[in-house]
């Protein structure tokens, strides 16, 4: 998991010193069009500064449509890195829960299993992206007095 992030991460580096290295001046502004960061050439032609001007609105800027897509494309990517990181969590997890309960249900294990399996499961991935599966108990007490506190039960459809 964490390989596939590291290679995202270098991904977008690897952009910032193609768009860095481009003649036009290039700017990368967020969602409200303010400065997060610019190459060399918007420096030189445009007077920005990354460090002074960083969080500052731009009101006067041309997108150039290529980029544009260029920029989803990459946040593509990172949404479906990230989305095959938890598909692997998640099938890791259930196969090392032997049992059945609510939407995670087994045909070789098809009973729920409160004595042993009354635990939250929780995976972590390595540099390597080596995985370790770990479990923390389950807090049946709330935590106001709002609400009550029910015992767990099997769903019965």
């Amino acid at each position: 998991m964490l390989h596939r992030r590291r290679q995202l991460a270098q991904l977008i580096v690897r952009s910032r010193r193609g768009a860095e290295a481009l003649p036009y001046g290039v700017a990368v502004v967020d969602r409200k069009y303010r400065l997060d960061w610019c190459n060399e050439a918007a420096r030189l032609h445009l007077g920005l500064d990354p460090v002074r001007d960083r969080g500052q609105p731009i009101g006067n800027f041309v997108r150039e449509p290529e980029f544009v897509e260029y920029q989803k494309r990459v946040l593509e990517t990172w949404e479906l890195e990230n989305m095959l990181d938890l598909a692997e969590a998640t099938t890791l997890s259930a196969l090392n829960r032997t049992e059945s309960r609510g939407g995670h249900a087994r045909d070789d294990y098809p009973q729920r299993d409160d004595v042993n399996w009354h635990k939250h499961t929780l995976c972590w991935a390595d540099e390597a992206g080596k995985t370790r599966i770990d479990y923390r108990p389950v807090n049946l007490q709330p935590m106001s007095n709002d609400v009550q506190s029910f015992p767990p039960k099997a769903r019965v459809y």
